[in-house]
């Protein structure tokens, strides 16, 4: 019985770590400037969220988006499923889909694993929906070199 009720004491505590980690997360102010000029762009900026745990699920991106829909960047989210990989995937291509039926475009930002997920997708469908392609990562991390070819650049007079 003592150990039933230590597994849901530990349970109870890891859930609440996990809550008030993220409530932290989300609420931590970071200092620094925008650059005026740096970021000219008539298309929205689409940041796609990677995968996530209990102990990483909102506000995935931090103040990145909030940032720069402050200073008057289109700015749009995609959430993906947390881990199911091949959901992941299924509901990108779903979504390029439906940009490309309305001729939408945008600047795709991502992480690193969710490019690693993604990067075959995106180097055979050579979507006209997607601009650009950035990856976020830390700065510590090095480039893969030559890891995706560039997309095609866009068609038509928008």
């Amino acid at each position: 019985m003592d150990i039933i009720v230590f597994i849901l004491s530990v349970a109870v505590f890891l859930l609440g770590l996990a809550l008030f980690s993220n409530r932290v997360r989300a609420r931590q102010e970071i200092p620094f400037d925008l650059k005026p000029n740096c970021l000219l762009t008539r298309w929205p900026l689409l940041f796609v969220t990677g995968p996530r745990s209990i102990f990483y699920f909102s506000s995935y991106w931090n103040l990145y988006t909030s940032f720069l829909a402050e200073h008057g960047y289109e700015v749009f989210t995609l959430h993906l499923p947390w881990k199911d990989s091949e959901e992941r995937r299924e509901r990108v291509a779903h979504f390029l889909d439906q940009q490309e039926k309305h001729q939408r475009r945008f600047h795709l930002f991502v992480d690193t694993p969710t490019l690693t997920e993604l990067k075959d997708l995106l180097a055979q469908r050579k979507s006209p929906a997607v601009i650009s392609l950035s990856e976020i990562r830390d700065a510590h991390v090095p480039a893969e070199p030559g890891s995706l070819k560039g997309f095609p650049p866009p068609l038509g007079g928008d």
